[in-house]
């Protein structure tokens, strides 16, 4: 009797971890992150590692193999305001002398919680390039798990990369300035502090205080575990975060902060996290909106 009882109760612990284990979701696009433990004592066929910090802090200590790329390399420097995406162009021939082939995957980190990565992202997706992916935690994280750090530049041949794709529409300024000036039902994230929201404090080299009109309030930094691992939370607290700001995965979303670089980590948790399938980034953002004088700016009073 006591070894039937001892086999129901198995079966009732096995049912039981099986149900909690299908409640559990993954993100909606599980290739979009790359882990530390991936990389840590492993071979790396075909990965190619984009480090996306300034050339003196790479050269002081990189991961293995990486190469680097800096956001000035990937910004025109032609246009009215900082910041601005390089153009399609130049910036695959860039990847070219990089070293980068069209059969690489793309791994990018960076040393702050993957938002200067999402820029680089952006760009890659933009243009076409999908076989691109974040280090979850960034290089904090991967020295936290046993990674270590090299100083040697390892020299590469130039690669064969193009952008074959035409892209996905991850930017959307024209709908932008329609939507706010024609009262038009987008929903806009402001993915900046609190304190450039609310027009405390101005965002830097911006020309104005304040915010796009009708804009939430939704810090980037939300979206990770700022003060722990650094990595992105989890799929249930991430749709909880935008679930109470009344976000909506059926809207029309675009998100801006200063220049499109905390936004762009904003349209990466929303299209490759959560699966929202129409998030854009305002590229310029707040540093261009500012500078147009008939752009309508909202303060608190």
């Amino acid at each position: 009797m006591k070894s039937v009882y001892s086999l129901l109760l198995s079966v009732f612990l096995l049912v039981g971890c099986k149900e909690a284990e299908d409640k559990v979701v993954t993100y909606h696009n599980g290739s979009a992150i790359y882990e530390a433990a991936q990389l840590i004592g492993k071979t790396r066929d075909k990965i190619i590692l984009i480090d996306f910090r300034k050339a003196d802090e790479y050269l002081s200590g990189h991961i293995a193999n990486a190469i680097n790329i800096t956001k000035k390399k990937v910004q025109d420097t032609t246009a009215a305001v900082d910041g601005i995406r390089l153009d399609k162009v130049s910036f695959q021939k860039l990847l070219q002398n990089k070293g980068i082939n069209n059969e690489s995957r793309i791994v990018i980190y960076d040393d702050v919680m993957c938002c200067d990565a999402a820029r680089l992202w952006w760009m890659l997706r933009i243009y076409g390039f999908e076989n691109v992916s974040l280090l979850n935690g960034g290089l904090q994280n991967f020295l936290k798990e046993g990674g270590e750090l090299v100083t040697n530049v390892a020299k590469r041949k130039c690669g064969d990369f193009t952008f074959t794709e035409r892209g996905l529409g991850l930017e959307a300024k024209r709908q932008l300035i329609s939507s706010v000036l024609k009262n038009e039902d987008w929903t806009i994230i402001d993915a900046r502090s609190i304190e450039e929201h609310m027009g405390q404090i101005f965002s830097k080299n911006c020309k104005k205080k304040g915010r796009i009109p009708g804009s939430l309030p939704l810090d980037w930094s939300y979206s990770v575990n700022y003060h722990e691992d650094q990595k992105f939370k989890s799929f249930e607290e991430l749709t909880k975060i935008f679930e109470v700001k009344g976000v909506n995965k059926e809207d029309n979303i675009i998100t801006y902060c200063r220049s499109g670089v905390r936004s762009a980590h904003t349209t990466f948790v929303l299209t490759e996290l959560l699966g929202y399938p129409n998030a854009y980034n305002y590229d310029g953002s707040w540093l261009e909106w500012s500078s147009i004088d008939n752009l309508p700016v909202e303060l608190k009073k």
